[in-house]
This record gives C-alpha cells, structure tokens and sequence, in this order.
C-alpha cells in the first residue's frame, strides 16, 4: 500500500508539529500538543579512543562501540573475549555479526528497533524537550528536522562517548520512537557540551 502525499502531510504535520487538520471530514488536533524528548546514545565508557572498538582489547558482553571509521552502525558484543590485531569487517547488514579475535560483534538495528539502546545516564545527564509546533520543527523535501537550536547541560562529570540520539516518548523511562547516529562520534567529557544546530536533527528523510 502506498500512502497518498496528502495523507503523509496530515500524519506528519499532527505527530510532529502539533497541527491539526481535517481527515476523512472530521476536525482533528490534539487537544495538547505533544513534547518529545531527545536522549544521548552511547557506547562503553573509560577505553582509548571512547567508543571506538580497540585493537587486542578485553570486551564483556553488553559492551557497545562501533569502527574506527563511523558508518552509521552501533554494535554489542555478544560473546566477550580479546580483539583481533586488525580490525574485522564490519557489517552493514541489521542484526549481522562480525568475528573480531575472541569477540563477537552484533550490528544493533534490530535491537533498538525494539527499543533496546545504551541510553546516556547520570551525571547530571537529562533528555532534552522537543515541542511539536511549527516554530520547533521544520518540514520539507529534505524531510523532518530541529527548527530551533537543542542544546544539552554542560556535564559536570564525563558522560562518554556519544554515537548518536533517540528521540522518546516520556521525560524518564517511556518508550523510544526513533533513533539516528551522528555524522561523527563524540566523547563528552567533564564540562563539554552536546549541542545541536537548527537542521542538525533528521528525524525521517522523506
């Protein structure tokens, strides 16, 4: 089934922007328009290079980190053990496994499709609000983005590597709705900031 161009411009303007419209002849708005909330992605804190996957280096099962040249993908260990010398092919594919030495390595697309994500926490670390209205979010061709400058606390005790955003239903806990990583990787240490210019933030290429 395809969706008509009209009806993706109704859906897509109530769910992130808070408009209302006419559908099937019938008013509908929210009575409150929503606020999302964006939250930081992260990888295993605390070795070299934070987030990138080392070099004959130990790794437990449930660490996170990806390659040394981001491509887009968050990968878990799932069997824990020593890293190779070379660094393994990593998979594009969702859900596919690389052998990396002793390790192995998920691709995590499907996981967090499921609403499993290594979730940024503590340390004066809080999600930040996104306003569906039309000042907050803009809508084109290009698809959904920040139309405002999101801006993160200065962290005031280091936070780790940061390999990309989810966006939430709730303040605290809730469910994730989407997720999208960064161009690149970041570490955020003590008194660094996560800050996001207006355009920064894609939700959905259309």
């Amino acid at each position: 089934m395809g969706l008509t161009n009209h009806f993706k411009t109704f859906a897509d303007g109530l769910l992130w922007r808070g408009a209302g419209g006419t559908f099937a002849g019938k008013a509908v708005s929210w009575s409150v328009a929503p606020t999302y909330w964006l939250g930081l992605i992260g990888g295993s804190a605390w070795l070299p290079n934070q987030g990138i996957a080392q070099r004959s280096a130990v790794y437990a099962e449930g660490d996170y980190a990806w390659p040394t040249v981001p491509n887009g993908r968050l990968y878990r260990c799932v069997e824990g053990g020593v890293t190779g010398p070379l660094e393994p092919a990593w998979p594009t594919a969702d859900g596919g496994e690389a052998q990396d030495g002793t390790v192995v390595w998920r691709e995590q697309t499907p996981a967090m499709q499921s609403g499993e994500m290594p979730e940024v926490g503590g340390q004066g670390y809080a999600r930040q609000p996104w306003v569906c209205s039309a000042s907050a979010v803009a809508m084109d061709g290009n698809g959904i983005s920040n139309a405002l400058y999101v801006a993160f606390p200065k962290a005031p005790a280091a936070w780790g590597p940061v390999w990309g955003l989810a966006m939430y239903d709730a303040e605290t806990g809730g469910e994730a709705m989407a997720f999208f990583p960064l161009e690149e990787p970041k570490a955020i240490g003590k008194s660094d900031r996560m800050d996001f210019e207006p355009g920064d933030i894609c939700i959905f290429d259309e």
